[in-house]
């Protein structure tokens, strides 16, 4: 029975050993494991910052702000990149972790807001231009595109004020003479066109007025295209 006895204690710390051995094994592997993840996921921040700061726009990572009743009252800034202060003039470290409608009220005055919020909700990306006029804000033009990320959105945001006044010009060349600025023959036949239309739809009546300046051929041909032109 003695040599039973020691041979049940030989097994059970055979047994006591071996599950310790299992133990540090699949600690050794869990801590193999999470030094691992930690450094993909160390690998993919650094990717982000990267990527985000190669960009050319403003890139905001948001977390929405939730009330009582799960409805969407506002969103958090969690990310920016550094694009950000050539487009706001609150600074970047007043700016992350605050609140979206908060620090930059002009999100609700222009709607982005709700724009932003029906991201979240439905899923489907947003891409949207308006102009914008505010003191924190250094553009007169944006252009945003927004992706639902969680329970929360991406906005990429980018300063489209010269595009816009470009195409301003462009448009104002083709329906305005370069002599004079007045509207020319394709702007008169589009307000014409939108008048008669007018006129149609609250029973009135449009009249359009023809004057010619006699003798003004004289004019050029006397005192020249300056004067002409002048005149």
């Amino acid at each position: 029975s003695a040599a039973n006895t020691v041979h049940i204690t030989t097994l059970g710390m055979v047994a006591v050993a071996l599950t310790a051995g299992v133990v540090l094994f699949g600690s050794l592997i869990s801590t193999l494991l999470d030094r691992r993840v930690f450094e993909q996921l160390s690998i993919d921040r650094d990717r982000l910052h990267a990527a985000a700061e190669c960009s050319m726009d403003c890139l905001y990572i948001c977390e929405a702000v939730r009330n009582q009743e799960g409805e969407i009252e506002d969103f958090t800034f969690s990310y920016l990149n550094s694009n950000v202060a050539k487009m706001v003039s609150i600074p970047l470290n007043v700016l992350l972790g605050g609140r979206m409608c908060q620090l930059l009220p002009v999100n609700r005055t222009l709607g982005l807001f709700d724009l932003y919020k029906r991201v979240v909700l439905t899923g489907q990306p947003l891409v949207h231009e308006c102009s914008v006029e505010d003191k924190d804000v250094k553009s007169s033009w944006i252009r945003v595109q927004a992706v639902k990320l969680r329970d929360g959105i991406v906005i990429t945001a980018s300063d489209i004020t010269e595009r816009k006044r470009d195409e301003e010009r462009i448009l104002h060349l083709a329906h305005h003479d370069t002599l004079t600025g007045l509207p020319n023959r394709s702007l008169l036949d589009d307000r014409i066109g939108q008048a008669i239309e007018r006129a149609k739809r609250h029973g009135s009546s449009v009249a359009v007025f023809l004057i010619d300046l006699d003798g003004f051929k004289q004019i050029n041909d006397s005192w020249g295209h300056a004067v002409g032109d002048k005149l």
